[in-house]
C-alpha cells in the first residue's frame, strides 16, 4: 500500500495474483496478458474472451498491431526493456518502439505502458512512465494509458 502511493498509483497489480501472465494460447481461465515471440499465437489469443492484451516479447510487427486494434484489446509495452539494456542496444529499441507508437496512433490502439519488476527497487513511479512513453511517441491522454490495466478492475479491486 505505501509502495503504490510512493510511486503515484491508486493500486499496484501483481502477476499470478491479479492479472496472470501466460505464454499465448487459448481458453484462459481469468484475465490474462498473452505473452510470447510467436505473433500468431498472440494473434490467437486476441480471439479468447479472457485475454485482456497482448505482450510482445519483442516489438510487435504493423501485422499484429492491426490485429490488436481490430479486436480492441491493449497492446502492452514493458519499458523495463528499454531501461535495462545496454546503450547501442537502447537506441535501436527506442527507434523501434518510437515506429510501433506510430502505427498505434495510426491504427488507433490502446498502449499500457507496464513495468514487469522483480522488486520495488526496479518500479518505475507513474510520473516516470508517463514521461517515457511521451518520449517514445505516444500521443494521447497518458493517464487513460496508465490506468488501462486498472480500469478493467474497477476502483475497489
Amino acid at each position: 500500500m505505501e509502495l503504490q502511493k510512493r510511486l503515484g498509483f491508486a493500486k499496484l497489480l501483481v502477476c499470478g495474483k491479479d492479472i496472470d501472465l501466460k505464454a499465448a494460447a487459448h481458453n484462459y481461465q481469468r484475465k490474462t496478458i498473452a505473452t510470447g515471440q510467436d505473433e500468431g499465437l498472440l494473434a490467437k489469443s486476441l480471439k479468447d474472451r479472457n485475454t485482456v492484451g497482448v505482450l510482445p516479447s519483442s516489438v510487435p510487427s504493423k501485422k499484429l498491431i492491426a490485429l490488436i486494434a481490430e479486436s480492441g484489446k491493449i497492446l502492452f509495452v514493458n519499458v523495463n526493456t528499454i531501461m535495462n539494456v545496454d546503450p547501442k542496444q537502447q537506441q535501436k529499441l527506442i527507434y523501434l518502439y518510437r515506429k510501433t507508437m506510430h502505427y498505434c496512433k495510426q491504427f488507433k490502439v490502446n498502449v499500457c505502458p507496464i513495468t514487469l519488476a522483480d522488486s520495488g527497487m526496479e518500479m518505475l513511479s507513474a510520473r516516470q512512465l508517463m514521461l517515457l512513453i511521451k518520449f517514445l511517441g505516444f500521443k494521447g491522454d497518458e493517464k487513460k494509458a496508465l490506468s488501462a490495466l486498472g480500469g478493467l478492475y474497477g476502483k475497489d479491486n
